[in-house]
């Protein structure tokens, strides 16, 4: 019997014989709709595009913890933190606020003087202007985005706690004060201020 040679031009077996044709219908491939073609699994394309966006967010283009520096609006708006490092520790203090004196109601009679920390327990220090208080210190960079070991000072309260501080994939910072464990405290979210922003209040 004489056998029926047949070429096909680029195929895996160029010579086959004419009656032995292999078909590739039955193959599937995972997020194929039609049986022998292939095409992108669909979590393929949701793998490739979260890394897209995470490697394009300021807060993750890289892991530098001194992202942290610079000032930060509190979460209520009424004052301006300024972080600042030293050597490898990081601080920062209240520059600005919306409302830097006492209302004329005020009930400690201070209405209209300029707010100081006069909450503090200690009361050398009661008299010390609120703008240029230092409100967070301490803070050591632990990595992925994550300040801690730090204190955050409440001058309405005269308290301290400690605290840990987290930039965000938006570019907003976490700011976590607790006692004793993080899971028992109050968490506050503080922003970049926006540029139209009224400038910083200097203090020595």
């Amino acid at each position: 019997m004489r056998m029926n040679w047949i070429y096909r031009k680029g195929h895996p077996w160029p010579f086959l014989p004419r009656q032995a044709k292999p078909s590739f219908a039955w193959l599937r491939f995972p997020g194929s709709l039609e049986p022998g073609k292939r095409t992108v699994h669909p979590w393929t394309v949701v793998i490739l595009l979260s890394a897209l966006c995470l490697s394009m967010s300021p807060a993750f283009a890289a892991d530098d913890g001194d992202a942290v520096l610079g000032q930060w609006l509190t979460a209520d708006g009424k004052a301006k933190i300024e972080v600042m490092k030293h050597g490898d520790v990081y601080d920062g203090r209240i520059v600005w606020l919306k409302e830097s004196n006492y209302p004329a109601d005020d009930k400690q009679g201070m209405g209209g003087k300029p707010k100081v920390d006069r909450e503090n327990p200690d009361k050398a220090l009661q008299s010390r202007s609120i703008i240029g208080l230092p409100l967070i210190q301490g803070f050591k960079y632990a990595g992925d985005n994550v300040w801690s070991d730090g204190k955050i000072y409440d001058p309405e309260s005269g308290k301290l706690y400690s605290c840990k501080m987290t930039l965000m994939m938006d570019g907003s910072l976490k700011v976590r004060g607790y006692v004793g464990i993080s899971l028992f405290g109050r968490t506050e979210i503080w922003t970049r201020p926006p540029t139209d922003a009224p400038a910083a209040t200097t203090h020595p």
